[in-house]
């Protein structure tokens, strides 16, 4: 997204914070460990990189971080762009 739109001022600092968040958010999911290739191998073709556990916070992450990328982008749709 364009960071030189013209926002109202709390509409910007709010996407700034919309963003910041979705960072946050994507570096949790990074921090998640996975399993080994090794295991995955012996888990099949249809082997998660993750635990069953960690699988599920992923899924939670990625989720909200869904959620706050689609607020980030009506607000940057409701300027008439």
């Amino acid at each position: 997204m364009s960071r030189n739109l013209k926002l109202p001022k709390d509409a910007a600092q709010y996407y700034d914070w919309l963003v910041g968040q979705s960072y946050t958010l994507e570096n949790q999911i990074k921090q998640v460990p996975k399993i080994s290739l090794e295991e995955q191998a012996k888990q099949g073709a249809n082997a998660s990189e993750y635990t069953p556990a960690n699988l599920k916070t992923v899924n939670q992450l990625l989720a909200r971080k869904n959620q706050i990328e689609m607020e980030a982008r009506r607000i940057v749709g409701g300027m008439g762009m």
